[in-house]
């Protein structure tokens, strides 16, 4: 039964991940116009469900005897995420504010008023 859950688990994890890579490298290139909206429901889920799994895997009351490979994948991929995410969310706030404050600019300059 373990190994079977823990299959499933592995899959999951796997698909979870390749998706919000995918995910965050189509944001980042510029695909999509609303990626400051996709990437912060990325970045709220996903941090869900990282904090929901390291919580159920580690938790004190469970004994841990050893540290599989799929925690080893799964420490480390939290990790990246959270950094890549919370950058990326950085970096899509700061060109925002810039985009605005110089088409504010540009329109309060603008000789064609509207």
């Amino acid at each position: 039964m373990f190994n079977k859950l823990n299959y499933i688990e592995e899959k999951f994890f796997w698909v979870v991940i390749y998706t919000t890579y995918l995910l965050i490298f189509v944001i980042f290139i510029g695909f999509k116009n609303s990626a400051p909206k996709i990437l912060e429901f990325i970045n709220y889920y996903l941090k869900i469900y990282i904090s929901l799994f390291l919580i159920w895997r580690f938790n004190p009351l469970r004994k841990v005897k050893e540290v599989t490979r799929l925690d080893r994948h799964i420490i480390f991929n939290a990790g990246l995420i959270v950094l890549t995410t919370t950058a990326l969310h950085g970096y899509l706030a700061y060109v925002k504010q810039e985009v605005t404050q110089k088409l504010s600019k540009t329109i309060q300059t603008s000789p064609l008023k509207l």
